[in-house]
């Protein structure tokens, strides 16, 4: 049987990790990029974007609850794998092609990315000090239903999407495509399957609930429409 000390542990371990994969992708990539000549414009503002998220991001996070259990089953690891093997295949190959960044290009890729960490940053405001990497349960916190939790039912992983879709669009990276589609997703639709068993287990009839009535991703039209009401 897990200790409260084994799960602190395995946290730590899982926070670690995700910690040495941001630092390969922001200062190991974009140097080796800047090492071939000069870099692709996307690159600069591809890497300008990651590092001003993650700051923004961890400057955020207040994360103080000791939770009782997790049930990650390894998926962060899985997840941030897959991110992170999308993203290097779009600035290699943005690299290898030096392409051009025109400036309709630049103005999606920053509206894709700027959505993205909006979408994740109303996800950590609404849930304050539960929000974390790891799938973790507390067993007396209540369920979550308002904010952008009332339209959408995963905004931080939406948020994921499209910051990736953001990085495909930036580098016009047909590599990053494929990845997203065959590595990311897949990684993406586990990790949500074993979050939502959790959430089940946890929440009972009242996460079903609110499965019925609110999607994963994309708002229900007639569920926006009665909010604004």
């Amino acid at each position: 049987m897990r200790t409260h000390s084994d799960s602190r542990i395995r946290r730590v371990l899982l926070r670690t990790a995700f910690t040495l994969c941001e630092t390969v992708l922001l200062i190991t990539i974009p140097g080796w990029a800047v090492s071939r000549g000069h870099p692709p414009t996307a690159i600069i503002l591809l890497s300008f974007l990651w590092i001003l998220w993650n700051l923004t991001e961890r400057l955020s996070l207040t994360t103080k609850i000791l939770f009782k259990s997790t049930v990650d089953h390894s998926t962060l690891f899985i997840y941030m794998a897959a991110m992170y093997i999308s993203q290097v295949s779009g600035v290699v190959e943005c690299s290898q092609r030096q392409a051009r960044l025109s400036a309709l290009t630049a103005g999606i890729g920053i509206l894709l990315f700027a959505f993205g960490v909006f979408l994740r940053m109303s996800a950590i405001h609404r849930l304050r000090d539960r929000f974390t990497y790891s799938l973790s349960m507390h067993h007396e916190t209540p369920l979550t239903i308002k904010g952008v939790y009332a339209y959408i039912r995963h905004p931080a992983y939406a948020g994921d999407v499209l910051i990736l879709a953001a990085g495909a669009e930036l580098t016009s990276s047909f590599w990053q495509g494929v990845t997203i589609l065959f590595i990311f997703v897949p990684a993406l639709a586990l990790r949500i399957h074993h979050e939502e068993n959790a959430l089940v287990m946890e929440f009972g009839d009242s996460y079903r609930k609110y499965q019925a009535n609110v999607n994963r991703f994309v708002p229900r039209l007639a569920l926006c429409k009665s909010h604004r009401s």
